[in-house]
Order: C-alpha cells, then structure tokens, then sequence
C-alpha cells in the first residue's frame, strides 16, 4: 500500500535516509509524515522541490510505502544470527584459554597430582588440610589487610590528590604529569627501587635517620613481621595512585557547574562544598576505584614475590603467593589448585556484595 503527499514548505527540504533503520530525518518534516512512519510507512520517494512565488514557496510530492511486519522480523532476525559469527572465534578463544582452565583448576583441587604423572581422587582432604596447616587462614588474613589497605588508603590519597590538582593554580599540568609518571614503570622496575629504599643499612630510609645521627635506629619494614605486608601494599599505591587520581580528576571535571554554583550561593562552606556536595556526586567514580583497589588487592603477588618473597615467615604471604609457593615450589598442585578455587569463590562473592551495595546507594541517589 501506498500513500502519496503534497507538501508546500518555505525552504528547501533537507533528507536523510537510513535504509537500513528505516528512518527518515527531516528538520521540517510536518507531524502526518511522522505518523506514517510510526504506523509502519517507509518512505519511497521524494520528488525534486518546485519553486513556488519566486523562491519563498517549495512543493514537494513524497510517497510512502506499508512495510510488511513478517517480513521486516525475518529481516531483522537474518541480521541477529549473522552477528554471532562475528564474536564466534572471540568466544571460542575465551572458552578454551579460560574457562576450561578455570573448570580444569577445580577438578585437580580434589586431587593429589604433582604436575606430571598420576594423580587419585582425593575429595576433601587438599581442603581440610590447608585449613588443619593454617595456610589458607593466614592467606585470607594477609590478603584482607593488603586489600583493606589498598582500598582505604588509596582511595583516601588519590582523592585528596585529586581535589589539590583539580584547584586553580600554577604549573596545574606539570603536578599532574608528576604523579602520574610512577604508573608508567613496570612492576620489577617499581620494586627494584623501593627494594633500595627499604634496604637496612644502606637504604634512603637508612641515610635519612643516619643524618640526624640514628641510624642505628632506622625501621627494617621488610625485615619485621608487623610492617612487610604494609610496605609492600604502600609500594603499590605508590604506583597506582597516579591512576586513581586521574579518574577521580575525570570525575571532578565533569561534575555540573551549575550544581556546585547553587551550592556557592546558598552559602556552603569549601569542606561543606565537598562533603555535601562534590563527594556524593562522585559515588560512580568512587565505585570504579573502590573496585580497582578490591582487584589489586586480591590479585596481590608481584610486590610481595619481589620484595619480601611472603616473609618473614609467613606474615607476607598472600593468596595468589600461597597458590605460587605451593605449585612452584613445594610441588602440591593439587593443594595449590584448591587454594585457588577457594580464592576464586572469595572473590566472586566480595565483588558481588561490592557492586551489589554500590548499585543499590546509585539507585537510593
């Protein structure tokens, strides 16, 4: 069925023409045009504009056509298939790189195998023993206060940082720049140098005390079994604060003006300003950095390989460094898979609960 249209219209008609969306976009397309298209018209043709009293008058003739609904639906469910081709290879390379791994990771947890050879079925024992052995209770331990201190600390500093960089004030750009250059270097790099920060009796922290004549009485953070995992968690923030700060600034800059200039004239003090006002609004920003913080913080290996190799003793060693020691070291790849199936739990639930508390303060907002 078709429907034909005589329009007179001051100015050119301008067209645009999705074919495959079936949209017409016309700036002075008139209301009955509209409503063909929302019934299910699709336009057919337009014919060429026609002046009318020299030029201040244009008609046109435009011509619709009824779509059939069946055919539109299996046009379009055509079109849906053909796009799962496209993601087919994507799908199978995560299947077999990562979920096999994944569901193959929890099977040799139930089992005693070495690596190479044999292995039995042994059901719970992988788990009863790390509990018996204490291996996956210091583990959690030490990975809840690195997390806790990653999240905590570094949120706190990368937001202060962010609100300072954010004011109006000199060389702005080279400040920023500056605390961001430790998130260009790789992990070993980063480590390297606080391994000679750190170092007892030749290191900065060393000739600091050594200056003022105490030496002797210079702190051995990676040596004492209260403060290694926290210098190793602060060598990190060290590193991923520039990050963290970047995308607090982000959300500062894009935080309305005229909400924080209504804010101004009702007579909110500077502390009031960001507490009641900017804070609240950056609950998104927030979220993304309180999530990066939960996975640097469950994911906690490199630093403490590097520098403290989980000692001494014990007092360092994290969930991913139990799973390496026990794997790559001691040899138990069944006891190193159930350490990491249980990680893998934990933090599937903690992020779970994170996002779900986040989601609903967002929709409470």
């Amino acid at each position: 069925m078709r429907v034909s249209i005589g329009l007179h219209l001051k100015g050119p008609l301008n067209k645009s023409y999705c074919p495959q969306k079936q949209k017409v976009t016309f700036p002075m397309l008139p209301s009955v045009c509209k409503a063909l298209y929302q019934k299910g018209y699709a336009l057919l043709d337009i014919s060429s504009p026609k002046s009318i009293s020299k030029g201040a008058m244009f008609r046109y003739k435009i011509m619709f056509i009824k779509l059939s609904k069946r055919k539109g639906k299996e046009v379009k469910s055509k079109v849906n298939r053909s796009l799962y081709y496209f993601i087919l290879p994507a799908l199978l390379l995560y299947v077999v790189f990562w979920v096999s791994p994944v569901l193959m990771s929890f099977y040799y947890g139930f089992t005693d195998w070495s690596g190479v050879g044999d292995y039995k079925f042994v059901g719970l024992d992988n788990f009863q023993f790390l509990m018996r052995d204490g291996t996956l209770l210091n583990a959690l331990k030490n990975t809840g206060i690195y997390t806790l201190f990653t999240v905590i600390f570094g949120n706190v500093l990368a937001l202060v940082l962010a609100f300072i960089l954010n004011m109006k004030m000199r060389l702005k750009g080279a400040f920023r720049t500056t605390f961001y250059i430790p998130a260009l270097f790789s992990t070993v790099v980063v480590a390297f140098i606080w391994s000679y920060v750190y170092a007892p009796y030749y290191g900065m922290i060393y000739s600091v005390f050594d200056v003022f004549g105490a030496g002797e009485s210079a702190p051995n953070l990676l040596g004492g079994t209260g403060t290694a995992l926290i210098a190793c968690a602060f060598v990190e923030q060290w590193k991923t604060c520039g990050t963290m700060t970047l995308i607090y600034l982000a959300g500062l800059q894009n935080l309305p003006d005229e909400v924080i200039e209504s804010a101004k004239i009702d007579g909110c003090k500077w502390y009031q300003e960001m507490f009641k006002v900017k804070i609240p609004m950056l609950a998104n920003t927030i979220a993304i950095n309180v999530m990066l913080g939960l996975i640097n913080g469950f994911k906690s290996f490199d630093y403490v390989f590097t520098l403290t190799g989980g000692g001494p003793g014990n007092s360092s060693s994290t969930l991913m460094y139990s799973v390496y020691k026990l794997a790559f070291v001691e040899y138990q790849y069944g006891t190193a898979e159930a350490l990491a199936a249980s990680a893998f739990v934990l933090i599937l639930v903690v992020s779970c609960v994170v996002l779900y508390f986040f989601k609903k303060r967002e929709v409470e907002a």
